[in-house]
């Protein structure tokens, strides 16, 4: 798939459904981890299961792209920064998650970041649905309105720690349900309404 993104942005723990694991708690400001380009893939492609992951989990996702520059954006005029919007799974090595301190290496294997084509937006999104299926069956659903940190704050947040350029992606988080483990032979269908849908298989 021919994406290039200078950044991608990613926000966890965001869904107030989300049923947080031992230890955990949701953050008082956006948790947020980088994942590299080279992670994106598009429908049809295959997700590969690195050999030495020996479990693997999708998140559904909601991803916004970046449309121009941007430094200190006002919440209110997030949306002015706003291109269009993708379908997206944080595929993510979850055995690594829970050995490292910070994410990286979990989510950043190439194919862990299946993207399905930009729709354009012209204004604010409030009722999205947001979902994931594996092998057909529904494994999560959610709504963008159950975020912690609705996409206009994640927006001016962000770009108050780093400058926001056009073609830069940021993932919104995902409902909950997520960490589904799949595996080589399953198909995952990633589905936001309004938006996109894109599906994959996962191989080794």
């Amino acid at each position: 798939m021919a994406v290039r993104a200078g950044k991608i942005i990613c926000s966890g723990l965001n869904y107030r459904d989300t049923v947080l694991e031992d230890g955990a708690k949701f953050p008082e400001k956006p948790l947020l981890f980088l994942k590299p380009d080279t992670a994106i893939i598009g429908d049809g492609e295959a997700i590969v299961k690195p050999e030495e992951v020996k479990i693997l989990t999708i998140e559904a996702e909601l991803a916004v792209v970046i449309g121009k520059k941007g430094k200190n954006i006002p919440r209110e005029k997030a949306w002015d920064y706003i291109r269009g919007c993708r379908a997206a799974n944080d595929v993510t090595a979850k055995d690594a998650q829970k050995e490292d301190i910070q994410w990286t290496r979990a989510k950043s294997y190439d194919t862990f970041l299946p993207l399905s084509p930009e729709v354009p937006v012209n204004g604010p999104l409030e009722d999205v649905e947001v979902c994931s299926y594996i092998n057909g069956k529904l494994a999560q659903k959610g709504n963008i309105r159950d975020m912690i940190f609705d996409i206009p704050y994640l927006v001016s947040y962000i770009s108050g720690i780093m400058t926001l350029e056009p073609g830069d992606i940021i993932l919104t988080g995902t409902p909950g349900g997520y960490g589904k483990e799949v595996r080589p032979g399953d198909e995952v269908r990633i589905e936001i309404s309004g938006v996109g849908r894109i599906t994959n298989e996962v191989t080794i």
